[in-house]
């Protein structure tokens, strides 16, 4: 069984210097008065997909090539400050094949990271599942503190059944969110997978899941929740390639987020460079690349007399633009942190090894073992 999940973000706008204003967000806000006279709204709608986490900042030869998640949490708070009609969601992936600075830590400092970032919602993706079904439980209910940390924000997976629920029947996995913006309009957010997932992962992995065909499920959602007044904006967050989906997915739908691929892409009907046609004349798709290369924003310009969508621009914003913002200091803290355990761990394995390595080599001969008075000792090391 599935539940939506709903939420009201409250937010005010703080003064800011135009100087310390992420780029992006300066344009908001410029567009011409509507004919009845009232201001249009402009909805900013950040994104981040496949961060696999890379929670450092990354710079080559002298360029920012990954700009981190605390600088993404610093340019997404200004962002904020500059237009509270702004929200922010993760595509999946957020863990999983991570560099060893999560990855020896469980991921969990990629959790801790973006649960500083208050993402609305995140998209399950394959990688999700790495470490199997139980665990992924675990970060979304917090069964097992000592081990993983809870996940904040809800995940969501609409084409998904058999995940289950826990505590008083909240769903491992929503269909979708719905926000409303100070401006108050409501935007939903449906999440889902690619079907291939089962492919994807260890034998087993999936078992008890059953994957349907996301286009047809997000379409067919986006049609109820806008016919029924739940949404004035759907946004469909689905975790596969944009542009194999862009033309697919149906004419209630104003924006395709998407991940899985790791290459970014922005599509619209306003200035992209690779134009397509979609059932909605107005659909903006969007996919951030991966790890923290770039910041996707989906920019809806709003007629609030008539709640409908005028204009949908994707835009995609690097690493160098965003790490000039600097870094959240909570964020960075959990990095900081992360480092240090990390290096710990890195050196607690090493012992490991010499002290394993020692024993191997000093007692691989029986007759030595049981002249020493130790059992011979023959064990496989993890790599």
């Amino acid at each position: 069984m599935h539940r939506p999940w709903t939420r009201l973000a409250l937010a005010s706008a703080a003064a800011l210097s135009l100087a310390s204003l992420p780029a992006a967000a300066l344009a908001a806000g410029q567009d011409e008065a509507s004919p009845d006279g009232a201001a249009p709204i402009t909805l900013d709608l950040y994104t981040l997909t496949d961060v696999h986490g890379h929670i450092q900042q990354v710079t080559k030869k002298g360029v920012v090539r990954e700009a981190g998640l605390p600088a993404m949490n610093c340019y997404l708070k200004k962002a904020r400050a500059t237009n509270p009609n702004s929200s922010f969601t993760l595509l999946g992936d957020n863990i999983g094949a991570s560099p060893y600075i999560s990855g020896a830590l469980k991921d969990n400092p990629t959790i801790a990271a973006l649960n500083t970032m208050d993402p609305l919602a995140s998209t399950i993706g394959n990688h999700e599942l790495d470490m199997g079904q139980a665990v992924f439980k675990q970060r979304v209910d917090g069964s097992n503190p000592s081990e993983f940390v809870q996940a904040t924000f809800p995940y969501l997976g609409a084409n998904i059944e058999g995940m289950g629920t826990y505590g008083d029947g909240i769903p491992y996995l929503g269909d979708y969110k719905v926000w409303t913006s100070p401006s108050g309009m409501k935007v939903a957010f449906i999440g889902a997978i690619a079907q291939d997932v089962p492919y994807k992962l260890s034998p087993g992995t999936t078992e008890g899941l059953t994957f349907s065909d996301p286009i047809a499920r997000i379409n067919s959602l986006a049609a109820k929740l806008k016919t029924s007044g739940q949404a004035d904006v759907v946004i469909a967050m689905l975790d596969d390639d944009v542009k194999n989906n862009y033309t697919k997915v149906g004419k209630d739908v104003d924006g395709l987020m998407g991940g899985d691929t790791h290459v970014p892409y922005e599509f619209d009907h306003v200035n992209s460079v690779e134009a397509f046609n979609s059932a909605n004349p107005r659909l903006a798709g969007i996919a951030s690349g991966s790890y923290t290369d770039n910041l996707g924003l989906i920019r809806l310009t709003i007629d609030p007399a008539t709640r409908q969508v005028t204009s949908a621009d994707s835009i995609l914003i690097p690493a160098a633009e965003v790490a000039q913002c600097g870094a959240d200091p909570d964020t960075q803290a959990i990095v900081d942190k992360a480092e240090a355990d990390s290096k710990e761990a890195r050196q607690a394995r090493r012992r490991y090894r010499i002290h394993d390595t020692f024993h191997a080599r000093r007692f691989h001969d029986p007759r030595r073992a049981d002249r020493a008075g130790f059992e011979p000792r023959y064990r496989v090391l993890p790599r």
